[in-house]
């Protein structure tokens, strides 16, 4: 399994434009690429415009397929300020967290 991080600087202004997009964009991605087992957006509490997009893809070749298959990616990028930052992650001690349904997070108002 592939785990990553890319952090991404928003420009402030852009910020709400940048998760509606991604919001869009992470739907479209989870119906169509079955090796993304995980595409999730967070947002720094450190009162900057910093994301970090939290990514789980099944092998490379997922990872690969995923990545040609971005095509509707440059509206979400004219959002960025300055470069992303991408970490591949090396797991130590992985449980997986319990499972909610989208219902359930929705109405916590996440």
């Amino acid at each position: 399994m592939i785990r990553e991080i890319a952090m991404i600087p928003v420009l402030p202004a852009k910020a709400a434009e940048f998760e509606a997009i991604f919001i869009k964009r992470r739907a479209r991605v989870l119906a169509e690429e079955p090796g993304t087992l995980l595409y999730d957006l967070l947002r720094s509490d450190q009162g900057q415009a910093l994301y970090v997009v939290h990514e789980y893809f099944a092998s490379e070749e997922d990872k690969t397929f995923h990545l040609a298959n971005s095509t509707d990616h440059e509206p979400m990028m004219a959002c960025f300020d300055g470069t992303p930052t991408v970490h591949r992650l090396e797991p130590i001690i992985v449980e997986a967290p319990p499972r909610r349904s989208a219902s359930h997070g929705a109405e916590r108002g996440r």
